[in-house]
């Protein structure tokens, strides 16, 4: 629920768009830029505070351009009304301006020094056998496996030996971006079962 005590804000947009250092192989190709919307609010107290819209339309979201649309037809200046009124069919969108609205309600963090953990992303395919390697020496505990990039078996096979390799405080999230079968999925997860 949004804080409609808060006055009218001036609402700004800037759209991004970066390419990948190096493109991420997903389910649904390959993916080389990531685009979208940095939303700035500013309160009549002249509080700021930012929000982002990253619609990925090939995971269910709406698509950049509608986006855009959206912010483009939007007033100078918006309210917690308007904000609440955006549409489920553009959830990015939703997400982004909810999370600027709120962000002006809520305090500084405590403690800028605390640490936050992190995942590191590990790449696709048999490489992702040795990349872990400098990630963990960096820190990182926490490793994002995309799969249902390769052939089951074969990513199934490294999962099976990525699992054997990995020190026993490492954690793995497989992501699949939607691109399993409800049976492959299971498959996936019974190795995930035999590994503990």
């Amino acid at each position: 629920m949004l804080d409609p005590q808060i006055q009218p804000c001036q609402f700004e947009f800037r759209i991004y768009r970066r390419p990948f250092r190096q493109p991420l192989q997903t389910s649904h190709g390959l993916w080389s830029v990531r685009e979208g919307i940095v939303l700035r609010l500013t309160s009549a107290t002249g509080q700021v505070a930012f929000g982002e819209i990253a619609p990925l339309a090939w995971f269910g979201s709406e698509t950049f351009d509608q986006a855009l649309a959206f912010c483009q037809q939007l007033p100078p200046e918006i309210n917690a009304a308007q904000i609440s009124a955006i549409p489920s069919s553009l959830p990015a969108c939703q997400f982004g301006f909810e999370s600027a609205w709120n962000a002006l309600t809520q305090s500084k963090i405590q403690n800028p020094k605390s640490k936050i953990p992190f995942s590191a992303l590990l790449p696709a395919g048999p490489s992702a056998l040795e990349a872990w390697r400098s990630l963990w020496q960096q820190g990182f505990r926490t490793f994002k496996w995309k799969v249902g990039v390769a052939a089951v078996p074969e990513e199934l096979e490294i999962l099976q030996t990525l699992g054997q390799v990995l020190p026993p405080q490492a954690r793995l999230r497989l992501d699949a971006n939607g691109g399993l079968t409800p049976e492959q999925a299971i498959a996936y997860l019974q190795v995930c079962d035999q590994l503990g």
